[in-house]
């Protein structure tokens, strides 16, 4: 008799299955892996947990060729770092290493995404930054400092462990230090920090906030610090490429999507715009997620003069 364990189990594997077709042939497998992924929040769920043992999992290399001591993870870790060449092939992010990059006494460089693009980078030191869309990084790397700037977007770094250069994460006015795998967003005044594995001190002026494994603050340009939050679901599924929403307001979902996609969804009118959705889609493909709006909450589809979708409540609604 099988358990929820073996549940999960099967899930995982399957959700690594699927990283080994998209790496031989991503373009034919792809529709078929969306709708798998948006069949179910449990296929959602365990394709998050194979793509965050990605990062995870480069840790547990550099621990074991250090010979320092590993932790002891929960039975989904310990999947091979191999699936990241999958995960990046599937969803077109591109993935390079930066040769050169701070090797000398003192560099400084930038990482830069398009619209529609998500990248992932790996410094000579081990540290892995994947990019989201239209997002900006900037970087000095000296003999004594490695530093990381997140200048717009959205980026997760995956420090590399370094004793004579802690890894420095500044996003504005926010610097954040220790963590080993974090993501940081800028938008709209607002700089979000979310722990992913490890845990680090976030740094406001002359406030210090500790962050663990599973938490995320938000820090406004102005105004208090916030106490931190539990991670949500669907807050790490960003690098492959899904965007989930849980029960979110229409011009929520509308605004993050327009930041995937030259292509803008506009929303005509405060009704509209306060349509609840909970949903998975593809980030980039404005047309398909402007006809599923459409067709899911009986609206009014057209096209303006600059290409955009406008959705709009039917005549006499």
């Amino acid at each position: 008799m099988s358990g929820p364990d073996d549940a999960v189990a099967r899930l995982e594997a399957e959700a690594q299955q699927w990283l080994v077709r998209l790496r031989g042939d991503g373009a034919s497998n792809r529709a078929a892996f969306e709708d798998w992924y948006c069949a179910s929040p449990d296929h959602a769920a365990a394709y998050d947990r194979v793509l965050l043992t990605w990062e995870v999992s480069a840790h547990l290399t550099r621990a074991d060729r250090n010979g320092s001591a590993r932790p002891k993870w929960p039975s989904w870790r310990p999947v091979a770092a191999a699936v990241a060449a999958a995960m990046l092939l599937m969803v077109g992010i591109g993935v390079a290493t930066l040769a050169g990059v701070g090797r000398g006494p003192a560099n400084a460089f930038s990482l830069v995404t398009k619209v529609g693009e998500i990248r992932s980078d790996r410094l000579p030191d081990g540290t892995r930054v994947t990019l989201d869309t239209d997002s900006r990084v900037d970087a000095v790397f000296t003999a004594s400092r490695r530093q990381l700037r997140l200048v717009r977007g959205r980026a997760r770094i995956a420090a590399a462990s370094d004793a004579r250069r802690p890894m420095e994460l500044d996003a504005a006015s926010v610097t954040v230090g220790d963590g080993e795998v974090v993501d940081l967003m800028r938008s709209s005044g607002l700089t979000t920090i979310t722990m992913l594995d490890g845990a680090g001190s976030v740094h406001v002026g002359q406030q210090s906030v500790r962050l663990s494994a599973g938490q995320m603050l938000a820090v406004a340009d102005t105004g208090p610090v916030a106490a931190p939050s539990a991670l949500r679901d669907g807050d790490t599924r960003w690098p492959s490429g899904m965007l989930s929403f849980a029960d979110a307001a229409l011009a929520v979902v509308v605004a993050e999507a327009n930041r995937y996609s030259q292509t803008r969804i506009a929303l005509d009118g405060d009704d509209v715009a306060r349509l609840r959705f909970t949903g998975t889609f593809r980030g980039g493909d404005a047309a398909g997620l402007a006809h599923m709006l459409a067709k899911g909450f009986h609206l009014r589809l057209s096209r303006g003069p600059d290409g955009s979708f406008i959705l709009s409540a039917p005549p006499g609604k």
